[in-house]
């Protein structure tokens, strides 16, 4: 009888990939280097927990009664992961070379919560154009904050990787930005030679 397709499973290389799967948890939960050699600074997981708030994080002063406000974004990411992690119990699961697959699906889930914790602590410089965005004709969206209320913002946004409408998520590349300016009407400066 011919073993059905559907239901074989290939082996992976289970070194490897158990390999990347510690360099992703320990990106996680190790302490981060700094940019001296000798200094580090607290593991992305503890910052993450560190950003949720509840804590007086400024000259000391507070008033009587009062508290930061939570950081929903870091609240719910920090439950996500706990619960996974709960799910998954990683320190005793045994791993066969057929769980390469799985493996590798539970690594890019703890390096993509790597990079929503850095976005989180350190977001990316953000810059807005005061004009409507040339493929919708928004000139402003809606977001919701960390604190749950409806805040209005400009449309266009630009940060190092482009400038992106947040209403249709049409995104203009730096190299497309010459055309970007002509299409919106702004004078391209004067560019002068060395």
């Amino acid at each position: 009888m011919k073993p059905d397709a559907r239901t074989t499973t290939t082996d992976g290389h289970l070194p490897a990939t158990l390999r990347r799967l510690d360099n992703a948890i320990a990106d996680l939960f190790d302490p981060q280097p700094h940019q001296q050699p000798t200094a580090w600074t607290p593991s992305l997981y503890t910052q993450l927990a560190a950003a949720i708030g509840g804590t007086n994080r400024g000259n000391g002063h507070q008033q009587p009664g009062s508290s930061p406000p939570v950081n929903l974004d870091a609240v719910q990411l920090k439950t996500e992961i706990d619960t996974a992690l709960g799910i998954w119990k990683l320190d005793i699961r045994k791993w066969r070379p057929q769980d390469c697959r799985a493996i590798d699906q539970i690594t890019h889930n703890i390096e993509q919560w790597c990079r929503q914790i850095r976005a989180l602590i350190d977001p990316p410089r953000t810059a807005t154009v005061a004009a409507p965005c040339p493929n919708c004709n928004a000139d402003h969206t809606y977001r919701i904050n960390s604190s749950g209320d409806r805040v209005r913002q400009p449309a266009l946004q630009i940060t190092d990787r482009g400038c992106t409408c947040l209403q249709c998520r049409t995104t203009w590349t730096p190299d497309r930005y010459t055309l970007l300016c002509r299409v919106l009407g702004y004078e391209m400066p004067k560019l002068t030679s060395i």
